[in-house]
């Protein structure tokens, strides 16, 4: 079996992950990130969530709350069959106000861990947490947590995983119990061995043959393997077809690809709280999720990485990277796609969970840290005094739902307030902050979420931030399509300005994405100098639509243009598509959105009709009735408006036996009678 080893330098990228662990709120992630830290030499006892001393979770704000807010990482190690394995391991927020630190850290990660409660099974925000890692194309494992609660089933929690994902689960681990009806072990389904997890924290893993008993359920289990198996892979199935025994080291190998390709979701069981199960999730790992070599970046970049993350502490700025192609060393110079001047690169670091192990460079297919780095979140890292290039995708930023307006407590105090409400912007791309007739508006992604920005402002500026009520953002859609040609044209003291374009807005069918920008110009009609500065302009006139709000979900196409041979310029082009956008998306029309979200609310029996009353009364529309452990769950879709103080209300209207989950749902028209007041407001 397998054992922890020391960390230590990445040698091979064959035998390297770079790995995520994902989940739904309260599924044991981070209580699973604790075992695994244990088992592999990182810990010398398991840190807890419930007392706040899970060592991931190292920030006091973290502690105090019992949540995961940042994404903190580690390396570590493991030895899987006399291979040393290096890990970089990202153990990442469940709560769904903190998406975007899911977000960035899948853009980066080769693979991840989806965690789920054996009880509860998929969760919405499980859900949402796979879709962004399809959108990236990183290859999952699952680990089915808590098979130490009542009601933990693991037909019910794969069939959530089929029917809910859209994937195909194929099971490595079965639960083992006693004669009590307590967990005390697994069954490895491709080893064929009954597995116990003995000595101090389950460390020692106790292998032994099936009982009899055991034997018929992993025959089973097997034979479901192999079925799965040989339809995605064909050596399986030709041995299959043959009546061949198909050798331990051909699953392993069909099934690795099959990850790989997304074909399969291999399914490993086990409480990570109860010290069962845990290892054998780290031998699949680095038996079937891809190393850096399995998902390279095919450029010719001789350097190439990418920002991530940059938050500040007190080491002051510091950015995460991810390297690709060659190794980023202390103190030498790169070009960021941000930038047109070479950077130098200040300490470098390994991440630890909030503290920062020195090294002299973070290597290809690495995860590290450039300390002093005060750069754009979402910058390419590129070789010093390279030519203009193709920056790597950027992050997915989800438009901000929910706004508070705030001042300083203390007179005088504005510019401190603005300034460090700049900075958390610039850490967090799922941030925005405006100022609206001389008032500083924070817009984010929950209630929850601003309310922890602030908590960090208010710490980092040293006096207390009054806001007002929450406020949602409201968006606007075209309800067209429409064509403008605009020609802009100044003149005065000094150089003129000209600029003309022909372009066309129409609506994105893929509700996820706010803004397309496409250029069909021929014969250099416009310059590709120039094009960065009509794409800027476009962004720009979108901030605000005819209703006042963002407009998102456009495609812009420009068609045709024409410069003039002195007044043309990037500033000119850039305020000409400015106009041109506004005067289009006027033309095409508007229609007002409002923000969604999906509400989960757990109660018993006795109050679901006073929570379907409750949903109605918010202009919400009941989707489900489901039977859940111990009473019923009401999934509806409710705008985001009607739920501010719900929770309070459920509560009392039910004498506590509700609880809500919610998960934003896309945004949906307002209806006219709401939307005039909103307009009117």
């Amino acid at each position: 079996m397998s054992r922890p080893i020391q960390s230590r330098s990445l040698h091979s990228q064959l035998h390297f992950r770079n790995l995520g662990i994902v989940a739904h709120v309260d599924a044991g992630k981070t209580t699973l990130t604790e075992r695994i830290l244990l088992y592999a030499g990182r810990l010398r006892r398991p840190g807890e969530v419930h007392d706040g001393g899970a060592h991931m979770d190292s920030d006091v704000l973290e502690q105090r709350k019992g949540i995961t807010i940042s994404a903190a990482a580690i390396h570590l190690g493991w030895q899987r069959n006399e291979v040393h394995h290096g890990i970089h391991l990202i153990d990442t927020p469940g709560h769904v106000d903190f998406a975007i630190e899911v977000e960035r850290s899948l853009r980066v990660l080769d693979g991840a861990v989806v965690v789920i409660d054996a009880v509860n099974g998929v969760e919405p925000q499980t859900q949402a947490v796979v879709r962004q890692a399809r959108r990236h194309g990183v290859p999952l494992l699952a680990f089915v947590n808590k098979f130490d609660k009542a009601g933990a089933d693991l037909g019910t929690a794969v069939a959530s995983l089929q029917n809910k994902l859209g994937v195909r689960p194929v099971v490595l681990t079965l639960p083992v119990f006693d004669d009590d009806g307590a967990l005390e072990g697994v069954l490895d389904v491709i080893g064929g061995q009954h597995l116990r997890f003995a000595g101090e924290h389950g460390a020692e893993v106790v292998a032994s043959a099936p009982s009899d008993a055991l034997a018929v359920a992993l025959q089973t289990a097997q034979q479901q393997l192999l079925d799965h198996l040989a339809d995605v892979d064909d050596d399986v199935a030709a041995a299959f077809l043959s009546d061949e025994e198909v050798s331990e080291a051909t699953v392993r190998q069909a099934l690795r690809l099959a990850v790989l390709r997304h074909d399969l979701l291999p399914v490993v069981v086990g409480s990570a709280y109860k010290n069962i199960g845990v290892q054998p999730l780290l031998d699949a790992v680095c038996d079937l999720l891809p190393s850096p070599e399995d998902v390279h970046v095919d450029r010719d970049d001789a350097l190439l990485g990418f920002v991530f993350k940059v938050e500040h502490g007190d080491h002051g700025a510091i950015a995460w990277v991810r390297m690709y192609n060659g190794d980023l060393a202390a103190g030498a110079k790169v070009r960021l796609s941000s930038s047109k001047r070479d950077v130098r690169v200040g300490r470098v670091a390994r991440l630890d969970a909030g503290k920062l192990e020195p090294q002299d460079a973070i290597v290809a297919g690495d995860i590290g840290a450039v300390v002093g780095w005060d750069v754009p979140t979402g910058a390419t890292v590129f070789a010093a005094g390279a030519p203009a290039a193709e920056p790597l995708e950027s992050l997915h930023v989800p438009p901000p739902v929910v706004a508070v307006a705030v001042e300083p407590s203390r007179r005088g105090e504005h510019k401190a307030l603005a300034a460090a409400l700049a900075k958390m912007a610039a850490a967090d791309p799922s941030l925005q902050v405006s100022s609206a007739d001389g008032q500083l508006v924070l817009a984010g992604q929950g209630e929850l979420h601003l309310e922890v920005v602030l908590t960090k402002v208010q710490q980092a500026v040293g006096f207390d931030v009054v806001q007002g009520p929450p406020r949602v953002q409201y968006s606007e859609r075209l309800t067209g399509t429409a064509e403008v040609r605009h020609r802009f044209r100044r003149q005065g003291g000094g150089p003129g300005m000209f600029a003309e374009l022909l372009l066309r807005v129409q609506p994105i069918d893929d509700v996820e994405q706010a803004f397309g920008f496409e250029s069909r110009i021929k014969g250099g009609a416009v310059p590709a100098e120039y094009l960065r500065g009509v794409e800027r302009g476009c962004r720009s006139a979108l901030a605000e639509g005819p209703k006042g709000f963002a407009v998102h979900g456009v495609q812009v196409v420009v068609l045709d243009g024409m410069t003039h041979v002195q007044d043309s310029s990037d500033l000119a082009f850039e305020k000409c598509a400015q106009e041109a956008v506004r005067l289009a998306v006027a033309k095409a029309g508007t229609a007002l959105l409002e923000p969604m979200v999906r509400a989960d609310v757990h109660t018993d029996v006795d109050s679901v009709g006073t929570v379907v009353s409750e949903v109605q009364r918010r202009r919400g529309q009941v989707l489900a009735l489901d039977d859940v452990d111990h009473g019923r769950c009401v999934t509806a879709r409710v705008p985001l408006v009607e739920t501010f103080g719900w929770m309070t209300q459920l509560r009392s209207a039910t004498h506590g036996q509700a609880s809500l989950h919610m998960q934003p749902d896309g945004d949906a028209m307002v209806p006219a009678a709401v939307a005039a007041q909103v307009l009117n407001d």
